[in-house]
């Protein structure tokens, strides 16, 4: 599996950590923090687009009448087998997982993850609800908690 290891991370700007009041208003330097980090996104969203493998794109998608949609259960699904075979998570060779929300049709918001911080949140967190669905029940998927910000602003749509 491909990582984000090919990003030089070593030339980020550092945060402003100063206590110094006349220090911390340094507009140049949170501008150039975030600039970096801009161009980090930048660069992968060029990535993606040139590799259609580079990033993993699910769309959660539900109806507010619906009880078992991801804003009324509050959790994502993320696929890890499919009639019995790895499948997902489990075999994606992505660097980075979007996970867009869909609430009645429109689009309340996207997060993306690095593939690899996601399948060791899934692999390691204790007690994380695994559920059956699909077509007969044939794919096995991790319910993960969706952002919290997406259950508040899908309750406007």
């Amino acid at each position: 599996m491909r990582n984000l290891n090919d990003i030089d991370w070593t030339n980020m700007p550092k945060l402003n950590k100063s206590k110094d009041i006349k220090e911390l208003k340094k507009f140049d330097v949170d501008l150039g923090f975030g600039q970096q980090w801009e161009e980090m996104y930048l660069d992968i969203a060029e990535k993606s687009r040139n590799d259609p493998m580079y990033m993993e794109i699910k769309t959660e998608r539900g109806l507010t009448k619906n009880p078992k949609s991801w804003q009324n259960t509050g959790n994502f699904a993320v696929e890890f087998e499919g009639k019995g075979k790895p499948s997902g998570i489990a075999t994606t060779e992505s660097v980075i997982w979007r996970q867009q929300f869909v609430s009645n049709g429109k689009f309340v918001g996207a997060i993306d993850i690095a593939t690899e911080v996601l399948k060791a949140y899934v692999e390691n967190t204790p007690n994380l609800r695994v559920v059956s669905g699909g077509d007969d029940k044939a794919f096995r998927m991790y319910l993960v908690p969706a952002p919290p910000v997406f259950l508040e602003i899908a309750k406007w749509i």
